[in-house]
């Protein structure tokens, strides 16, 4: 979940500072729905219960394997969204300071972040 979480987050700070979205979430959008995928069709992650998919299924159960990978990518988009909304302030920072120093180390995030 919680790399769904950060694979979402560009896509999130998207739609929180520009109201829209581009096409650079792309291949994040596209790793995070696989991850879902395969925790509900392989891992058994999901409502449906501790069963692998990995064969011939009905139209029946691939609408509820899409419900719960859907469920699962609205789930951690919001709560990554929470997460941002909380943190904003401080990602503003990062962007100020990337833009004045072109580059920003561990320690130059780190001051940042734990103020």
């Amino acid at each position: 979940m919680n790399k769904i979480c950060i694979l979402l987050a560009g896509r999130v700070v998207e739609k929180i500072i520009f109201n829209n979205y581009s096409t650079g979430s792309l291949n994040d959008l596209k790793s995070s729905t696989n991850i879902a995928i395969s925790m509900v069709k392989n891992l058994g992650f999901s409502k449906l219960g501790h069963i692998s998919y990995n064969y011939k299924y009905s139209e029946k159960t691939a609408q509820k394997i899409d419900k719960e990978v859907i469920n699962i990518i609205n789930k951690e988009f919001i709560r990554c969204k929470n997460i941002i909304i909380k943190n904003l302030v401080k990602l503003k920072l990062l962007v100020i300071k990337l833009l004045k120093k072109g580059v920003l180390y561990n320690k130059d995030i780190r001051k940042i972040l734990n103020n």
